[in-house]
């Protein structure tokens, strides 16, 4: 009876009021749609990530290392029971203008055919061929700030040297492709600029020039066919990441040993150079102080020389003037006895008787006077070849006297005609002047 008297009144509520009955049931049907909606939409979109993940194989880890990552670092990583694959990377942080102007961070990855991890789903153009060429990398939910055909030069943060990083600094855009490790709104952080990356640019691995790895990345052993998003997907991944880090701590600690024992090793050979470059110092040193002495020597005899060649030069003028005197001396003579050939001649004229004793002395005046000539023409050319001579070499030195022309060789052989030893004498001045 109860039960009836309620459903009558209910329906006569409705009744009463249709309109508000109906705006009620509306109401209630689309939050339980929405609800509905809401409580399908997760699941699906966990579905299509792990789908996508799958399909570019993105790596359950990612490991970096400020020291890098060497082969033997690789083999360990590589070598632990947790690792079902693993792949070493290289990757950059740098800065390019967009074209707008405004100055991004960027990280440069690099990228290979053979990558088996991480692989980049294409959306246009082409992957990166050769050197030079980039890939623009974009998230689910952003554009990017590159097209097609662009070109994207990179510089770093502060005064490093990019040769050290990348053999290249000028990309151009050869397509864009959406990366499996960025899909959220932001492309993580960075130590440049204000801290925050703003793109990903995929250029050949070969354009990277660093020694060591910069990024492994790895599966976990165990996670295949795996919910991502799973609690027990977590809870693998994060035991393995806690392993991992043990091992980097062991690695990191042998890579220091290392890297001392190294460095020790070069600071001994640089210590051995310096200290052979010191003795070769030493010995330069010493070259150069015997060459010193030996120029000093040569300095000495030098001057010795000159002083000689002057004295002997001074003693040739005393001489060449010590002829001129007996030239004047025998002009003297020869005109005394020309002034008595004429006193003889007069005297002929005055007595025939005396004739012959005359004639006699007049062949005697004229023998003596033709010597006289003889040796005043000597002397005048002796003495013009002595003042050629002095004019012709006053600045040459002849290695030997037979480099002398004939002129000069004429005149040193005459003038022993004056004083046998006065063409040693210029024999000598002309060839040791100078040594």
């Amino acid at each position: 009876m109860k039960k009836k008297t309620l459903l009558r009144e209910a329906f006569r509520e409705i009744r009463h009021s249709g309109s508000r009955f109906v705006s009620i049931l509306a109401i209630v049907a689309i939050g339980s749609g929405f609800f509905s909606g809401v409580k399908a939409g997760c699941p699906d979109m966990k579905l299509t990530a792990g789908t996508f993940f799958d399909e570019q194989h993105l790596a359950d880890l990612h490991l970096v290392s400020t020291w890098g990552f060497d082969e033997d670092d690789m083999a360990a990583v590589a070598g632990s029971e947790d690792a079902a694959a693993v792949e070493g990377g290289y990757s950059a942080d740098l800065l390019a203008p967009a074209p707008d102007g405004e100055e991004l961070a960027v990280k440069l990855i690099g990228y290979s055919a053979d990558d088996t991890l991480n692989r980049p789903l294409l959306h246009e153009g082409r992957l990166p061929e050769a050197s030079g060429e980039c890939v623009v990398g974009v998230s689910s939910l952003d554009g990017g700030y590159w097209e097609i055909g662009d070109t994207i030069t990179v510089h770093p943060d502060g005064e490093d040297d990019l040769s050290d990083t990348l053999s290249a600094d000028t990309f151009t855009v050869v397509g864009i492709a959406q990366l499996p490790q960025y899909f959220s709104f932001n492309y993580g952080t960075t130590t440049i600029s204000d801290g925050t990356l703003d793109g990903v640019l995929l250029v050949p691995e070969s354009d990277f020039t660093l020694e060591v790895y910069t990024d492994a990345y790895l599966t976990v052993a165990g996670t295949e066919g795996m919910d991502p998003f799973s609690g027990e997907y977590e809870a693998l991944t994060g035991a393995a990441a806690d392993r991992f880090e043990a091992l980097a701590d062991a690695r990191a600690e042998t890579r220091y040993t290392d890297t001392v024992d190294e460095a020790k090793e070069e600071i001994a050979d640089a210590e051995a150079e310096i200290a052979e470059g010191r003795q070769e110092l030493a010995d330069a040193e010493a070259e150069l102080a015997d060459a010193r002495a030996e120029l000093d020597d040569g300095w000495a005899e030098y001057y010795y020389g000159v002083e000689t060649a002057e004295e002997e030069f001074a003693d040739a003028e005393a001489e060449i003037a010590d002829g001129e005197r007996q030239l004047a001396d025998g002009e003297a003579t020869w005109q005394r006895n020309y002034d008595d050939y004429e006193a003889a001649r007069a005297q002929l004229q005055d007595s025939r008787a005396q004739l012959d004793d005359l004639a006699a002395q007049a062949d005697e005046l004229e023998e003596t006077l033709a010597e006289s000539r003889a040796s005043i023409d000597s002397g005048k050319q002796l003495a013009a070849g002595l003042q050629n001579i002095e004019a012709a070499y006053a600045d040459v030195t002849l290695p030997d006297i037979t480099a002398a022309d004939e002129g000069t060789q004429q005149v040193i052989a005459g003038s022993a005609a004056l004083d046998e030893n006065l063409p040693a004498l210029l024999t000598g001045y002309l060839t040791s002047r100078g040594r």
